[in-house]
Parts: C-alpha cells; sequence; structure tokens
C-alpha cells in the first residue's frame, strides 16, 4: 500500500540517525495518524512517538492492548501543562529528557513531531535552542528525531544547515495515491465503477493530492451521486490557471481541422501509443520543435497533438516567468517545473521561443536569461515524465544554438508555404460544406504564396460580404478577394527564413 511506503520513507530516515527534519506534507494532522498506525511492534520498541502543536500541547502515543492513540501530557520534566503548550517549553522539555537519557543511558528514543514550529523562528531564543539541543543528540547512541512538520513553511536561514528537508508532498499526488483513496472512497459509498472510469477519473486528478481529489470527489457525489471524469478535470484546469506563467487551452481541433503539414501529422501518429498505451521497454517521446513561415499552421498543430496524445495542452507564458526581484525568475521557472511534472501527461506549448530565449544578457538582465536557459535544457533532457515539448519559431537565427542541438527534440520540423494540395486541404476545412469540390480545387490552384492564415481570413472575409450583401457565398466572390497579393511574395523576412531551414531540418509537409 502506498501509505506504508510514506511511513517507511520516513523511518528509513529516523532508524538512519537524522537528528533534526523538517518535514513537509499536504496534511500534518493526516501524516501523524498515519504514521502512528502504520508503526509496528519493532520499531514502537526502539521509539516512544510524541506530537506537539501550539493548541493542544503535548501528547504521547499509547498502544496499550493492541490500540494506539495519542493522549495528552499534563506534567514532565518539572513543566506544568501550561508551560508544556509554549514553544519555549517544549523545548525545554525536550533539552530535560535528553539530558535524562544521557544520564541513565537508555536504549529507547523518541520521535517528537512538532506541528508548524515555523511560526516561531522569529525568536532568537527558539532558534538557539534548537541548536543546542542538536548538539546534545549528538552523543545519544540512538538518537531522537526531532521531526518539525508542516504544509507550507520554511526554515531560516539559520537552520537550514542543521535539519535534513524531506518534502513529501509528491507521495500524496502519486497515480497509486489517487487511486488507492478513489478505491476507498468508492467502497465508502458502495459504489462499483468500470475499471476504464477508475483510470479516467485517475488520469483527470493528476496534478491534484489526495486532499484536493477528497474535497472534489465528496462534492461530485453528493450533487451527481457519481464522480463525472470531466468535472474532475475542470478542476485540475483551475489548478493550472491560477499560474499566471501557465495556460490550460481549451480547444476542439481533430484530425478533419487541420490541412496539410502530412510528414508532421503521421510523426505525430506514430507515437500517440507512447502516450495511450505506454509500452514497456519505450521512454516517452521528448518533444518536438517546428521552425516555418509565420501563419502556417503551428499553433494549430499543438493543439492537434494534444488530440492525437488526449491529453491536455498547457501553454507557457514566458514572459510572465521573469520577475523584478533577485530570484524569482529562477523560482518561478522551478515552479513552473514542479506544477507541470505533478499534472501527469500534458503538451506543454513554448510559443514563438525566439523571442523568449534570445541572448538579452546585453541588455542588463545579469545572466538571468542565460540561467533560465540552462535549468530549461537541463530540464528538458532530463525530464522522464511524459511530457511532450512542442515548441514553436519563426526565425531559427534568433534561436540559441544550444536549443537547437541534438538530443534536445526528437525532431525538428520546418513548415514551409503550403503548395497546391496542401492548400486544397486547407480550403476544403473551411469550405467542405459550402463549395463543391472542384471550386476548391481551382481556389487552391490559384491562390500559390498564401498561407493557412491568409486563407483563413480570405474565407472569413468572403462569407462576412455574402452576410452583409445576401448572397451565397462563391468561388467567384472568394477569386475576387484572393486577387489581394499575399504576404509571402517577395517578402524579404519569408525568404531569408525559408532560405535558412530548407533543406536542413525535416519538412513538415
Amino acid at each position: 500500500m502506498i501509505s506504508k511506503d510514506r511511513v517507511q520513507f520516513l523511518r528509513d530516515y529516523i532508524q538512519a540517525g537524522i537528528p533534526f527534519i523538517f518535514l513537509k506534507v499536504p496534511s500534518e494532522k493526516f501524516f501523524t495518524s498515519e504514521f502512528s498506525y502504520y508503526l509496528d511492534n519493532s520499531f514502537l520498541r526502539e521509539y516512544d512517538i510524541f506530537d506537539w502543536d501550539f493548541a493542544e500541547g503535548l501528547k504521547y502515543l499509547s498502544y496499550k492492548s493492541g490500540d494506539k492513540g495519542f493522549i495528552k501530557i499534563r506534567q514532565g520534566y518539572g513543566l506544568e501543562q501550561e508551560e508544556l503548550i509554549t514553544p519555549e517549553g517544549i523545548l525545554t522539555w525536550v533539552d530535560r529528557k535528553v539530558d535524562v537519557a544521557l544520564s541513565k543511558a537508555t536504549t529507547k528514543s523518541f520521535v517528537l513531531f512538532i506541528h508548524n514550529f515555523h511560526l516561531f523562528f522569529s525568536n532568537p531564543r527558539v532558534i538557539q535552542f534548537l541548536k543546542n539541543i542538536k548538539e546534545k543528540f549528538l552523543f545519544l547512541d540512538r538518537p531522537p528525531a526531532l521531526v518539525l512538520i508542516t504544509n507550507g513553511g520554511k526554515l531560516v536561514p539559520e537552520l537550514e544547515n542543521d535539519f535534513t528537508f524531506i518534502d513529501m508532498t509528491f507521495f500524496y499526488k502519486q497515480r497509486e495515491a489517487i487511486k488507492e483513496f478513489l478505491t476507498g472512497f468508492l467502497e465508502e459509498k458502495g459504489k462499483v465503477f468500470s475499471q476504464e472510469k477508475i483510470d479516467q477519473i485517475v488520469e483527470n486528478s493528476m496534478g491534484l493530492d489526495m486532499f484536493e481529489c477528497e474535497k472534489i470527489y465528496s462534492i461530485l457525489y453528493r450533487k451527481y451521486k457519481d464522480i463525472p471524469p470531466e468535472y474532475v478535470l475542470k478542476e485540475k484546469i483551475k489548478v493550472i490557471n491560477q499560474y499566471s506563467f501557465l495556460e490550460y487551452i481549451r480547444h476542439n481541433i481533430t484530425e478533419d481541422k487541420v490541412g496539410g503539414l502530412r510528414n508532421f501529422k503521421n510523426w505525430i501518429k506514430k507515437r500517440a501509443i507512447l502516450f495511450k498505451e505506454k509500452p514497456e521497454g519505450f521512454l516517452p517521446p521528448k518533444g518536438v520543435l517546428m521552425l516555418g513561415v509565420p501563419g502556417t499552421g503551428k499553433s494549430l498543430s499543438a493543439k492537434y497533438v494534444s488530440h492525437v496524445f488526449g491529453v491536455p495542452l498547457i501553454r507557457v507564458n514566458f514572459g510572465s516567468l521573469f520577475g523584478m526581484y533577485v530570484g524569482q525568475t529562477e523560482s518561478n521557472l522551478n515552479k513552473m517545473i514542479s506544477v507541470v511534472e505533478s499534472i501527469g501527461s500534458c503538451v506543454l506549448w513554448f510559443d514563438e521561443m525566439e523571442k523568449s530565449l534570445a541572448a538579452k544578457s546585453q541588455s542588463g538582465d545579469s545572466g538571468v536569461s542565460k540561467r533560465v536557459l540552462s535549468r530549461l535544457l537541463t530540464w528538458m533532457q532530463e525530464k522522464d515524465r511524459p511530457i511532450f515539448i512542442f515548441a514553436t519559431a519563426n526565425n531559427v537565427e534568433e534561436l540559441p544554438p544550444e536549443f537547437i542541438r541534438k538530443g534536445r527534440f526528437d525532431e525538428i520540423f520546418f513548415v514551409d508555404l503550403p503548395d497546391e494540395y496542401e492548400r486544397y486541404e486547407i480550403f476544403r476545412v473551411y469550405l467542405k460544406d459550402t463549395l463543391k469540390d472542384a471550386d476548391i480545387r481551382h481556389l487552391a490552384k490559384i491562390s500559390d504564396g498564401f498561407v493557412g492564415a491568409d486563407i483563413q481570413y480570405v474565407v472569413e472575409e468572403a462569407k462576412l460580404t455574402a452576410y452583409q450583401e445576401g448572397i451565397p457565398i462563391s468561388a467567384n466572390l472568394i477569386e475576387n478577394i484572393l486577387k489581394q497579393v499575399p504576404r509571402s511574395i517577395d517578402n524579404p523576412d519569408i525568404n531569408h527564413i525559408r532560405q535558412m531551414c530548407l533543406g536542413r531540418f525535416r519538412p513538415a509537409s
């Protein structure tokens, strides 16, 4: 069971003799209850278990007659209950308990959970008291474990070297943990779901922890006597969208809404199995970089990948990652990586990367951009989660060379101006229920140099004109609009992009 794994994880640190632990969990009370429940007699023969918080004071774990439960301590080592409830009082209790252990050479040690003690770190006496106690711990053969437990606190710099920091929040976001909780929740309600539905609920819950799932499942069940997977997904979207640098992209893109790009679409479809079936012996694909002329469907392709893989599409707002304070940008990037990894399978979309990663060191950012690029590239290279990176850029020359080095992406595609058949496919996306196939082929023939965005504009303009004039849309109407010169004709920027990419990168078409 994943619950036992969580307990064993901390036990290993305690039994290894780590005296000071700063433990981060989603719920302190849940974890201490879970910890005491799964302890076996061999551990309890070695350690007494105590628990302290500022509201209830000091308690000890009683396990007489096979029942375990925390009982309040009224007094101890010359301290009364009103003294034990204070932060300095509990440290005095620990100090005296260690003195007794040193004088009696006792073989039994103890574990003390102290809840949210970071609230008292503004007191210099508390900090120094902790340091002094740690020195005493080292003289014991089996040192006690002082576990400061919190769901959101931080250590002060003066104590960072004294404590071993353990972040156990990931245990509560694991697929196995959520599935274990969901199974127990359904058993309690007397409900039976198909395995397919359970897997979908769990997949849509990735990125939430067990306690967030409990709230969502309870509310949904109370309202619908069911847990619709799509409603769970809506809650996950809220988690993503609370960060300014991440955006969940809703879309309805399917195969029939993407014209052209035959090579790219075939390449993507071959790799969909690695996301949907997760066969053993295969690593999930890393991602692709799509270069090319503006307006050729690079953004549309990001949505298409999300559709084919059957996973959410999340766009990164790189501009929002950069902060005005020292260290803020790096912190935002680490937070972005942490959030994305906790979500599970997804397509992570970096749009127009050359605008974000172009060298800025000369513009006065003190090397922040280089550090961000280095951290991002390291993560892209080493990540083992099913997160597919979809990056787009127009001008390859403005990208840092290390970004397009072999191994960063599975493939780099170049999207050129669409040929006649691709223009036919794009026109067909917008006009298949409006014009005859022969008319659509004619429009494709006379639209040389038009990109997908141009074609979309032409069709929308024709539809608007037809509506205003009260006439049906026709090939002649569209042909008149097509007489406008597309921006790709004799455009030096577009010609330069084509010269830099043709023959160098894999064609998307």
